[in-house]
């Protein structure tokens, strides 16, 4: 959701773009606007089926209105318009592990990995220019099987997990919650009406044919859940396989979680199930998620990483993509404060202290990608994966720890950003 903009319809983005294919990404990821020409190349017409768990929004007549909603209509419009930038792949790869590394991050999980991008990792990994470790989890699909064996890769690259979503962005109105959306002119402007509650992209029997797929494999599961019942449905379906396999050290994985209740988290921890958090959220968000979309008590609470940890887990935190920078200190400060940028605090939920904060983006993190034997900690036997930042982070604020600056970042013991220079 961003205020002020006016979402496109196809016939905005054919006068705009002609014949020339255009697709139009929302920054959540979630969405998907597109003119004719982009269509066609996707081969999607108004008698296209609606793919498993996404939608395409259509007219009263049935014609596509240009907009694509969820993984499926997404990566259906702009996977082939895409596909023709696959040249740039290379080239981006490596612009992006700059801006990896100049923020001192050295191990990175690909929560949308496809296995069409894997010629280009190859190219850059030939080449000696990967400078991230690589933890990698598959989209699922109903019916789908893994394209690699279990466990496939070594430290620097492996595939470990597979990937689903159980519901949407709260950004596009569909987080699946059992609290209704606020009516505001701001949920008007994102076409919801009165009352508008969103719905899961899959329902639980669904989550559990797609986690039967591949968990008695013995592959990580993750899934995207932000809305209560979402994660309600995940938790759902995931002890039933839990139990028809009997796992123990699964670690499966909910994504985001900006609405899920303390008792969930606890329900979570009596599972094995992991949960990393979308702190920047807060900070960027925050009034949007209290004054446009969700009041206090539901917004108020978003992100509730104290309650992650009253429950007994072991959060980490993420960047999301398209939809906040890469700012490990500025997440580990936002989970401190709970602080907007504009200096509102979301009291509804507390606030960290500061090794949970560390932890969430070292140790935890390392232990959720199954990592914890080679990164996380400096521990003689691992990696020599290290940064170098311009203070102490038990000698500042929280705000000050957000402003921290990376000197120096080292990967296997090599530098690959900064100076050695003290």
């Amino acid at each position: 959701m961003q205020k002020g903009l006016i979402n496109p319809t196809i016939e905005v983005l054919d006068e705009l773009a002609g014949a020339t294919p255009l697709v139009i990404l929302h920054n959540s990821g979630h969405s998907v606007y597109f003119n004719s020409a982009a269509a066609a190349v996707a081969g999607v017409t108004d008698a296209t089926p609606d793919p498993a768990g996404a939608s395409f929004g259509r007219d009263a007549n049935g014609r596509l209105t240009g907009v694509g909603y969820e993984a499926g209509a997404v990566f259906q419009v702009a996977g082939p318009v895409l596909s023709r930038a696959q040249g740039d792949f290379v080239r981006v790869f490596r612009d992006e592990l700059v801006r990896v590394n100049r923020a001192g991050v050295t191990t990175i999980a690909d929560l949308s990995w496809e296995a069409s991008t894997q010629a280009g990792l190859d190219a850059v990994r030939a080449e000696h220019s990967l400078t991230a470790r690589l933890r990698l989890y598959e989209m699922s699909a109903p019916g789908a099987r893994a394209s690699v064996p279990v466990g496939y890769g070594d430290d620097v690259v492996r595939q470990i997990g597979v990937k689903t979503w159980a519901d949407g962005s709260p950004w596009i109105g569909n987080i699946a919650t059992s609290f209704a959306y606020l009516d505001t002119p701001a949920t008007r402007a994102m076409g919801l009406e009165p009352g508008h509650r969103g719905a899961l992209n899959f329902d639980r029997e669904q989550i559990v044919a797609i986690a039967r797929q591949y968990a008695s494999e013995g592959w990580q599961l993750a899934c995207h859940a932000h809305g209560d019942l979402a994660i309600d449905a995940t938790l759902d379906a995931w002890q039933q396989v839990i139990e028809e396999n009997h796992l123990t050290d699964h670690r499966f994985r909910l994504e985001h979680v900006g609405a899920m209740t303390p008792a969930q988290f606890e329900r979570a921890a009596a599972l094995g199930v992991c949960v990393s958090i979308f702190a920047d959220h807060v900070y960027y968000w925050g009034e949007v998620l209290v004054d446009d979309l969700f009041g206090p008590e539901h917004g108020g609470r978003w992100a509730d990483t104290a309650a992650a940890l009253a429950a007994g887990l072991e959060p980490t935190f993420h960047n999301d993509g398209t939809v906040t920078p890469l700012e490990p200190f500025r997440n580990m400060a936002t989970a401190m404060t709970r602080r907007t940028r504009s200096g509102r605090v979301l009291d509804q939920a507390t606030g960290i202290d500061l090794v949970d904060a560390l932890r969430a983006h070292t140790t935890s993190a390392a232990k959720q990608l199954f990592a914890e034997d080679i990164v996380g900690s400096i521990t003689p036997g691992k990696y020599a994966d290290l940064v170098v930042i311009d203070r102490d982070p038990f000698a500042v604020t929280p705000v000050q720890l957000a402003e921290t600056r990376v000197l120096a970042t080292y990967f296997a013991g090599e530098l690959v950003f900064g100076s050695s220079a003290p």
